[in-house]
């Protein structure tokens, strides 16, 4: 149930978003940018959303996890090439910034 609305939770708060569509809490984060995303709603001073490119998997999922760890304190549980270079992320593994960031 807590999956369920921490899904819906990330959905809504990234609607809208070039190139972002949150279907699920694994795949939908492999490009690094649903992670901008949701940290540019919060605090779009951290991060320029507009200038982001979707083909750079491996410098938009860094600067997400660079912003996490720097501003908010989140250290990712996988590193930038992990990410990129597994099928499908560990949905666990891209749970920690989406949770530190949900407010139910």
């Amino acid at each position: 149930f807590e999956f369920i609305k921490l899904l819906t939770w990330c959905q809504e708060q990234t609607r809208g978003y070039r190139g972002v569509d949150v279907s699920d809490l694994a795949t939908s984060w492999k490009s690094g940018l649903a992670l901008c995303a949701l940290i540019h709603r919060y605090r779009p001073d951290l991060i320029d959303f507009d200038s982001l490119d979707e083909s750079s998997v491996e410098e938009n999922t860094r600067l997400g996890f660079d912003v996490a760890e720097q501003e908010f304190g989140i250290s990712p549980l996988m590193t930038v090439e992990e990410m990129s270079s597994v099928g499908e992320p560990d949905s666990l593994s891209d749970q920690p910034p989406t949770n530190m960031l949900y407010e139910p």
